[in-house]
């Protein structure tokens, strides 16, 4: 129950977060985030090549999941408290690891700001969240 529940969750905030890059240079509007019904404001999500990037603090809202950050090699690594599958993330790099399995990114996480940025959807997919895009939100 709380894996559908999770699962839903995070479908929720996918789908009011995703955008093309397209559009969203050229409407100039903020994307949103809703994490369980709740607008997560502040957050500042980027695109860049069609993909979705968040602050990893935004990944840390997501109930279920916890955030580790290890500054000096800029790794992140998330797992869920449930099922304990892990995504193991590190900065520049166009490789990240779902539960040891080295799996090939096409957006590498960044630093923007001072920020990590992580690819969203990503996080979703790897930590088998079903992931939509809705467009009618920008």
């Amino acid at each position: 129950m709380k894996k559908s529940l999770f699962v839903c969750s995070l479908l929720l905030s996918l789908a009011m977060l995703t955008a093309t890059g397209a559009i969203a240079a050229s409407s100039q509007k903020e994307l949103s985030l809703n994490i369980n019904g709740s607008m997560a404001n502040g957050q500042n999500p980027i695109v860049i090549d069609n993909v979705t990037l968040v602050p990893i603090r935004t990944v840390s809202l997501i109930p279920n999941l916890k955030v580790d950050l290890d500054n000096k090699t800029k790794t992140v690594t998330v797992t869920e408290s449930d099922t304990k599958n892990k995504l193991k993330l590190t900065v520049g790099r166009n490789s990240v690891y779902v539960n040891d399995k080295k799996v090939y990114v096409g957006v590498n996480p960044i630093v923007k700001e001072g920020a990590v940025y992580v690819p969203f959807r990503l996080i979703g997919e790897a930590l088998n969240a079903k992931v939509l895009w809705n467009p009618d939100t920008i």
